[in-house]
């Protein structure tokens, strides 16, 4: 968990960078008070994200783990993926559309 919290991709978008463990909660109460002052947003608009913020939300993540999609280890490409959810998806809707068993 250290690492993801360290990780400096995780940080581009802050006012600061995160080297230490001991800065996130620091970090957590300036997030805190700019989210009940109504600065959060405008900070980050300030700095060109590119989609429109409505809202910011504090998570608490007590673990995390890496996700890996089966599709990928068959070599599959993003196109390839995204056909085989779309056929599945069809055929849980055509199921679920469908009469029940003995009707």
């Amino acid at each position: 968990m250290a690492a993801v919290a360290l990780d400096p991709d995780l940080w581009r978008f802050t006012p600061t960078q995160i080297h230490w463990l001991d800065d996130l909660d620091a970090y957590i109460e300036t997030a805190l008070s700019w989210q009940r002052a109504g600065a959060a947003i405008a900070f980050y608009k300030e700095r060109g994200v590119a989609n429109a913020i409505r809202e910011i939300v504090i998570v608490q993540v007590r673990s995390a783990g890496p996700i890996d999609s089966p599709a990928y280890d068959l070599a599959l490409t993003e196109v390839e993926v995204r056909r085989r959810w779309e056929r599945y998806w069809r055929s849980v809707r055509a199921a679920t559309t469908s009469s029940p068993p003995g009707e």
